[in-house]
This record gives structure tokens, sequence and C-alpha cells, in this order.
């Protein structure tokens, strides 16, 4: 047999399934550092297993899940904002100043991307598309994480007083 005719008998492979794996290894370490022991991250294979679009789609949907507990568990735990009521309806003033604006911003921003458009300071979209954080010093040069949040009705300002 030819090498021509070997090709002809061989299985068509799937163009997408070296993307599709990639997109499953990128979640999978999304989920990993939004939420080390989630059960999803449990799971045997056999050897030739690739993900299809609908395991991708799950375990996006997983992510956004996860992206939202988390930001909603360290702003409002219990269900009560962090924070005293400041200068406006969606601002609460936090103590700690810069050192705690930094460490809220650090935490809720895991996993997410830095967004590149117009923004007074850094701003990350949070995984699974479910809203932003930001940091920045506001009009009178105090610390502030913005959160946007649509699903969990979070949007407020948290300036970090000293």
């Amino acid at each position: 047999m030819t090498d021509e005719e070997n090709r002809g008998a061989e299985e068509p492979t799937d163009p997408l399934a070296e993307i599709r794996g990639q997109e499953w290894a990128n979640a999978i370490n999304t989920l990993r550092a939004l939420d080390p022991k989630n059960a999803n991250l449990s799971y045997v294979t056999a050897p030739d297993w690739g993900p299809t679009d609908k395991d991708i789609a799950d375990l996006n949907a997983e992510i956004a899940k996860v992206a939202v507990k988390r930001v909603t568990d360290y702003v409002m735990p219990g269900g009560n904002l962090i924070g005293m009521p400041g200068g406006g309806g969606d601002v609460r003033n936090a103590p700690g100043g810069a050192e705690a604006a930094r460490a809220a911003y650090d935490y809720l921003s895991v996993g997410g991307t830095p967004y590149a458009g117009p923004y007074p300071g850094e701003m990350t979209e949070l995984p699974g598309n479910v809203g932003y954080v930001g940091y920045r010093n506001n009009n009178q040069s105090i610390p502030t994480v913005d959160v946007n949040v649509p699903s969990a009705h979070i949007k407020v300002r948290f300036h970090y007083q000293q």
C-alpha cells in the first residue's frame, strides 16, 4: 500500500480538539485559582478523552458561579456589606488604607483578565464575565476598590480610609 493510500485509511481528526483542550486547561486553572477544593477539579478521564463544547460550557458556568460567590462572600459576609455607609448610596468606608485596598483588589481579581480600556487605575474583568473589580485613588486620593457584579446586585465603591 502506498503512502497516499495509507493516508486515506486514517481516521479523521478533529481540527478543534487541540483548541478545546487548551480552553479546558485554561478553565481548570482558573477554577483551581478561585476554589482549589472545587469538586469539579477531581475527575478521571480516558487516555483518548477530549473535552466537548458542552464540557467547556459546563466548566465555564461553574467558574461564573464560583466567581460570584467569591466576591459576594468577601464584600457581603453574612449578607451585609463590609464597611460603614459612606458619602453616597454606593459608597462604603472601610479601614486599612492602601494596604487593605490592595489586598482586597488582589483577592477579588484572582482568575480575572486585566482590562485595557478606560479606567483611572487597574481594572480586572472577573472570571465568567460576571463583572469587574477596579483599584484606584478617588478624587480625594483615597484608595478605592470598585466592585460591580450585576447578577449579585453588587455595585459598590469601597473607600479604604487610613
